[in-house]
């Protein structure tokens, strides 16, 4: 998140911010491999499985906020959309594949490149979406969750 300050502030330790100041807030944790182990490397589960450790019932749910996930803001700042976003998303997410298959075009980089502040996919990966000649029938998977 950027904001540029618009007046002149000094905060609560007497930092000194000056009018047109850019500010950013850190979302460092997000990639702290003391709170998501190998946070580089992709797993669907990451937030299953912390949910099934004793006492963490309630973390990793998409749509809450803590200070070790701060990807949809915390406390009063946390956005009010979220999860109205949150259902779009899966909803689109849905539809996406239960109507086509995906898969990483031959030769394509799988290496993350840094954007800025953010680690983003290789704007020359490429991707091959082909259309399903039969839809998936959800009633006939199986799911694996307990």
């Amino acid at each position: 998140m950027r904001r540029f300050v618009m007046e002149d502030m000094t905060l609560s330790d007497g930092t000194f911010l000056p009018k047109g100041t850019l500010t950013v807030v850190a979302s460092s944790q997000l990639r702290d491999p003391k709170l998501y182990p190998n946070p580089d490397r992709f797993d669907i589960y990451r937030f299953y499985n912390m949910r099934k450790i004793p006492g963490m019932e309630n973390t990793g749910q998409f749509v809450t906020t803590s200070q070790d996930y701060s990807a949809w803001g915390h406390g009063k700042h946390a956005c009010p959309g979220r999860f109205l976003a949150s259902n779009t998303i899966k909803i689109a997410l849905c539809h996406l594949l239960i109507k086509y298959d995906f898969r990483l075009s031959e030769g394509s980089p799988t290496d993350l490149v840094p954007f800025g502040f953010s680690l983003v996919a290789d704007p020359a990966a490429r991707v091959d979406v082909r259309r399903r000649e039969q839809e998936l029938d959800l009633d006939a998977l199986e799911y694996g969750f307990e």
